[in-house]
């Protein structure tokens, strides 16, 4: 296991060897996690049919070069419908939400704009740790070949019951595994989300909750490729501090919401 810790520092580190210059853009498509265990083994049919009608819906785009990157949902535009006089109108059938994921892997850094119940947030943060442990397995995706690895994540998993006024909690210590399948062809150590910190560009992912996997990927192409930061507003807060917000904030909904009864589970993770 040390060994194969000392080979992922090594290699991480080794990407900065290569040119300033390095740059590319890959799209990812999302799925829930019970539909993504069917597709485990489809990656090839999924690209292929990503490639014939470019279905935008469910996608994120990541803008990377070799040491900094954003992360946003594409916006998705009907066929046009209504013919005028200056063309054709289209309508917005699946928005970008307008959240940008950057990292910037020199700097150790992460951040995020957000919104909640209509009060922005901008996320500023170390990038998140994650103790990738590398399985020996292998697969191809498209043209690349992914190696397996794995990030065990310790956390409490906490259920809020409440019925007639009364209240119950519930506290369960777990192991959430995230796996995760990346590829050295591309020397960059990032991927979607706040996932980082691999020998090469993770191509798919999948945390029990949700899967994404790469469908296309274009490198050092001759347009400029923007790496864009989220915008300074709102309450300036932490990855964790956000968190438990949110988690917070979704229990006070449920409690008003429901009048005689009411479920919540949530993680809170162990540092």
């Amino acid at each position: 296991m040390m060994k194969t810790k000392l080979l992922i520092l090594f290699l991480s580190i080794s990407l900065y060897g290569f040119s300033q210059e390095f740059k590319g853009k890959a799209i990812y498509k999302r799925y829930s996690n019970a539909f993504s265990i069917k597709t485990q083994n489809k990656a090839g049919e999924i690209i292929e049919s990503f490639k014939e009608n470019k279905d935008l819906r469910n996608t994120y785009t990541l803008n990377f070069n070799k040491s900094e990157s954003s992360y946003k949902k594409n916006t998705v535009l009907e066929r046009p419908t209504v013919q005028t006089s200056s063309g054709a109108t289209f309508k917005t059938i699946s928005g970008g939400d307008n959240i940008i994921t950057y990292k910037n892997i020199k700097q150790n850094k992460i951040q995020r704009n957000s919104e909640f119940q209509g009060k922005r947030f901008f996320i500023n943060d170390k990038l998140p740790k994650y103790n990738w442990e590398l399985t020996g397995s292998s697969k191809k995706i498209g043209n690349y070949l992914c190696y397996e690895a794995i990030h065990k994540q310790k956390v409490v998993e906490v259920q809020i019951k409440g019925k007639n006024g009364k209240e119950t909690i519930t506290r369960k210590n777990k192991e959430n595994i995230t796996t995760v399948w990346y590829t050295p062809d591309i020397p960059v150590s990032n991927g979607p989300l706040n996932y980082w910190g691999l020998p090469g560009l993770i191509l798919q992912v999948s945390d029990g909750y949700s899967a994404y996997l790469c469908v296309e990927i274009i490198l050092n192409p001759s347009e400029e490729i923007e790496i864009n930061k989220p915008p300074k507003r709102g309450e300036f807060v932490s990855l964790k501090e956000f968190r438990d917000m949110m988690n917070k904030k979704m229990l006070q909904n449920s409690r008003r919401r429901e009048s005689t009864s009411y479920s919540v589970s949530y993680n809170e993770i162990i540092e």
